[in-house]
């Protein structure tokens, strides 16, 4: 077998030891995702997870090699999908779909310390101390009883559970692959999620996996006809890293408000971007002073709605 340059996909046929050593390095999500496309191509479970372990290899879907062939893709594709409209946004984020899951999947992987210090130095050079004090905070206070490191998105789902009392209902905007969602639905039994994003392949996956692993979850849907959906009353929303895909973040915001509890929480990261092709609402200074009225904020990225 060859990919599109001609290149083998395999040298020689892999022995039993090494395919099982090569199983047993996927991750839950990995698994989840292999499980889907076998599902949704109707291929078999065996020759989707070892296609998928061979690009993985090959690519390393958290290495620079990827991120660059990520960054070719959309400006390839932006010949065609270009976004100068909302509906055009939607477009381009049916179109991008499963290099954007691929990327996704890359954060779960583990992070190499020279990253780490990367994102620390970066921090410092933006000014932004508080994201510093937290991680350190998260990683004295990240332990299991057993001495297990706690990921920080369980630390921060379990940062969001403790000031929730009562049944949680989560409506994840712009959910992507909803980790803090599922992690949330994981410490509290009986939680509903609505998954809001671009009617595409990667909420399709995340709606499979909530449902395989037993989490009451639905779909509400970004289509080029409903932008700006209404939401379901709630007291948990994340919305972190997606008003800046939007261009009406202050419509999101309202939506999101009158719709939530008092006392419920919003996750979020509202900070200014860089302009890019996605990045349609960079300045996010109106957004940041619109949650400051209505919402305290609790701890990093956590805000409690007062009224």
């Amino acid at each position: 077998m060859e990919d599109a340059s001609g290149n083998s996909l395999r040298t020689k046929p892999l022995d039993i030891t090494e395919k099982l050593s090569r199983y047993a390095m996927l991750n839950e999500i990995e698994n989840d995702l292999i499980e889907f496309i076998a599902a949704r191509r109707q291929r078999p479970i065996d020759q989707v997870r070892s296609t998928f372990i061979h690009v993985r290899d090959r690519y390393d879907f958290t290495s620079r090699r990827f991120a660059e062939l990520y960054g070719g893709v959309h400006e390839i594709l932006s010949i065609m999908y270009m976004p100068t409209t909302e509906a055009d946004l939607v477009d381009c984020y049916h179109a991008y779909a499963f290099f954007h899951l691929l990327r996704y999947l890359s954060s779960t992987y583990p992070k190499p310390k020279s990253s780490l210090v990367k994102e620390f130095w970066r921090d410092v050079k933006k000014g932004r101390w508080q994201n510093f004090y937290h991680f350190i905070k998260r990683k004295i206070a990240g332990k299991k009883s057993d001495g297990q490191a706690i990921s920080k998105r369980a630390s921060q789902a379990q940062a969001i559970v403790e000031r929730i009392t009562g049944p949680a209902t989560v409506v994840d905007y712009g959910c992507g692959l909803g980790f803090i969602s599922f992690e949330i639905a994981k410490l509290k039994k009986g939680t509903k999620v609505y998954l809001v994003d671009v009617d595409n392949l990667i909420r399709e996956f995340t709606l499979f996996r909530f449902r395989k692993h037993g989490i009451d979850a639905e779909t509400i849907s970004v289509t080029r006809d409903c932008i700006y959906p209404e939401l379901p009353e709630h007291n948990i929303c994340i919305a972190t890293e997606v008003m800046e895909h939007v261009r009406r973040p202050l419509e999101v915001y309202g939506h999101i408000r009158s719709s939530m509890q008092k006392g419920g929480i919003l996750m979020g990261n509202f900070v200014d971007h860089q302009k890019d092709m996605l990045h349609v609402s960079p300045d996010l200074r109106e957004l940041r002073d619109a949650i400051s009225k209505d919402y305290k904020e609790l701890d990093y990225l956590i805000y409690q709605k007062q009224t």
